[in-house]
């Protein structure tokens, strides 16, 4: 995926609107990333950062309205033994920005070498049980 930093001027020619336009289409949203010096990847920082252009470009804005009801989780992997103090923050508050539903985040320790460690397998399986428990049919995409 292309993704250009935001510009007020003029929106990049990226992939954004055509992953915004498929996240919408969906009723629950898990957004991943590993743990970079103690907060989310620049590429979903970047993405955060793009989420402006569903806000400033009037053509957009219909595409931003479309994520209110989403439910929405953080899926964060790092190497930490647990995750840093306010890591959940920007997701939580960026999901009531769009009246999307916060349903919290799930952070995992990888190993050392990448891997997701076997003793934290069982957080993300709680993580999907999540997702499947709130889940109400829409007749949109899983």
């Amino acid at each position: 995926m292309a993704l250009g930093s935001f510009n007020y001027a003029r929106a990049p020619d990226d992939d954004f609107l055509l992953v915004a336009t498929e996240i919408a289409g969906y009723d629950r949203i898990v957004l991943a990333t590993p743990l970079y010096w103690y907060a989310m990847s620049g590429v979903m920082k970047t993405f955060f950062d793009r989420l402006t252009d569903l806000l400033v470009v009037p053509a957009k804005r219909p595409l931003g309205r479309a994520l209110a009801g989403r439910e929405v989780w953080a899926l964060v992997v790092g190497t930490d033994p647990e995750p840093p103090v306010g890591l959940a923050e920007p997701f939580k508050l960026t999901a009531s920005y769009f009246d999307m539903i916060w349903r919290g985040a799930c952070y995992a320790r990888s190993n050392r070498h990448g891997g997701i460690a076997d003793d934290q397998l069982a957080r993300i399986a709680e993580l999907a049980a999540q997702m499947n428990a709130t889940a109400a049919p829409t007749g949109r995409a899983p």
